[in-house]
């Protein structure tokens, strides 16, 4: 009896191997299924319950970011003249904070600068700056008003920048100029300044309405002139409401003087 039983040990030992697992003999003992083609592997923190999962696109985003508005500028005086003081004054605000705000600057439509802007209170930044100044960065020469924009910059801590332009009346008004000249408030009649800005006339000549004349005293009209010597163009005292003797002065206008 001993015989058959060896024959049935060896028997149980055989069967297991034979098992139709469907997979190799050699990966017997592997617990884990295959893991299907482009999936990545669930780190300890998945295990856990807590989710590693980045949804496509979202890697890296964080909350959009919002520009600095101008809530209100305003400018004083609006008609600046040579000796004025331009007084600058910009609202503003940011939906990020009002710590977002890095900078105000004043600049021209071509980038120049003007110069930055203090902070006088929480939102509200101010600046001055005079007529020479203005000059300095960019000429004032004019023959009649000008209108010179000025663009204020708002920019906050992620560069973004928002900007309003505002322009302002550069005159003479108030030295009863008609013009400037290399940043100073000039008659246009003179003989440096005739109808523009270094537009010269003779020194014996004269500037009448904004041109040159001819040398006075040449004997002949010239533009501009009533008389010269003792061309008089057929006017006399009495043609001029007066009576009397009627003379050409030396300014080649008439000498009326005499008449009475």
């Amino acid at each position: 009896m001993a015989k058959p039983t060896r024959s049935l040990l060896i028997l149980s030992l055989l069967v297991p191997a034979c098992i139709d697992t469907g997979f190799p003999v050699s990966s017997l003992g592997s617990t884990a299924d295959p893991m299907p083609e482009g999936t990545t592997s669930t780190s300890a923190a998945d295990e856990t319950g807590a989710s590693s999962t980045t949804e496509p696109g979202s890697e890296g985003d964080t909350a959009p970011v919002a520009a600095p508005e101008i809530l209100e500028i305003t400018a004083a005086p609006s008609r600046l003249s040579e000796g004025d003081i331009l007084t600058l004054t910009a609202v503003v605000t940011d939906p990020d904070g009002l710590a977002d705000i890095v900078g105000v600057a004043l600049r021209a439509p071509d980038d120049t600068l003007y110069g930055v802007f203090s902070q006088v209170s929480a939102g509200t930044f101010s600046t001055a700056i005079s007529w020479a100044q203005i000059h300095a960065v960019i000429p004032i020469e004019f023959t009649s008003p000008e209108q010179r924009p000025f663009r204020i910059d708002v920019t906050d801590a992620a560069a973004l920048v928002t900007s309003e332009t505002l322009q302002v009346t550069l005159t003479c008004d108030q030295s009863n100029a008609e013009g400037a000249c290399d940043g100073q408030c000039v008659a246009l009649d003179s003989l440096e300044h005739c109808g523009a800005c270094g537009v010269e006339c003779p020194l014996d000549g004269g500037c009448v309405q904004g041109r040159c004349v001819s040398p006075c005293g040449n004997g002949v009209i010239d533009p501009g002139e009533q008389c010269d010597g003792d061309d008089l163009q057929g006017f006399d005292c009495e043609s001029l409401g007066l009576s009397g003797d009627l003379s050409c002065g030396r300014n080649c206008t008439f000498d009326t003087s005499s008449c009475m």
